[in-house]
C-alpha cells in the first residue's frame, strides 16, 4: 500500500470542501489530521469517496475517522466510531449478520463480502471460545475496622433464632473484640 503525500492530502481536502459547512478556516489542520490517521493511499481515497456518497454535509473529523475505522486500522491506532448511514453499528451488525446466514447456507461465495471479515470456526474451536475463565480468587480485606452500622448488625444477628447465623455473628463479634479483626 502506497503511502499518503501532499498531494493525496490537497486532493482529499478539495473534495471534502465540496461538502456543506466544510471548515475553510481550518483546511491545514483537516489535512493534518488526515495525514495521522490514514494507513495509505487506498485508505484515504475509499474514506473520502465514502464519505462523499453518504453525506452532503462536512460530518465531522471523528465521522471521518468513524468511516475509515470501519474498514482500516486507523495509523495513529485510535479506532473511530461512525453514525453515518451504511457506517453506523446497526447497519453493521447487519449486514456480518446477512453475510454469517448467506455463507452458512452456502448461496453466496465469501468473495462476495469485501470489507466484512466472515470465518468459519469447527465446533471444537466454538467450545474453546466460549469457555469460562477461571475464577479469579477473591482479594481478602486484613485490618479493616467495621463501622458502626456492621456492628450493630452483627450484634442483631448474634440473638437471631438461626444458630449458625447467631454463631458466626459472635465469632466475628470476639475477633474483633480481641483486635483480630
Amino acid at each position: 500500500m502506497a503511502k499518503v503525500d501532499m498531494m493525496d492530502l490537497e486532493r482529499a481536502v478539495d473534495d471534502l470542501g465540496t461538502l456543506r459547512f466544510f471548515p475553510v478556516d481550518s483546511r491545514a489542520a483537516v489535512m493534518d489530521q488526515l495525514r495521522r490517521m490514514m494507513p495509505s493511499r487506498e485508505a484515504l481515497q475509499w474514506t473520502i469517496q465514502n464519505i462523499l456518497l453518504v453525506t452532503a454535509e462536512w460530518p465531522g473529523l471523528s465521522e471521518i475517522r468513524g468511516v475509515l475505522c470501519w474498514k482500516y486500522d486507523a495509523l495513529d491506532g485510535i479506532d473511530g466510531y461512525s453514525t453515518l448511514p451504511r457506517f453506523n453499528c446497526i447497519e453493521g451488525e447487519a449486514r456480518t449478520l446477512d453475510a454469517h446466514k448467506a455463507v452458512m447456507e452456502g448461496s453466496w461465495p465469501l468473495e462476495m463480502f469485501e470489507g466484512l471479515q466472515v470465518k468459519q470456526l469447527s465446533g471444537e474451536v466454538k467450545a474453546q471460545h466460549f469457555v469460562d475463565p477461571p475464577a479469579r480468587p477473591q482479594k481478602r480485606e486484613r485490618n479493616r475496622v467495621p463501622t458502626q452500622a456492621e456492628l450493630d448488625m452483627l450484634r442483631a444477628e448474634a440473638h437471631s433464632e438461626n444458630p449458625e447465623i447467631a454463631k458466626l455473628a459472635n465469632e466475628m463479634l470476639r475477633k474483633y473484640n480481641a483486635g483480630a479483626v
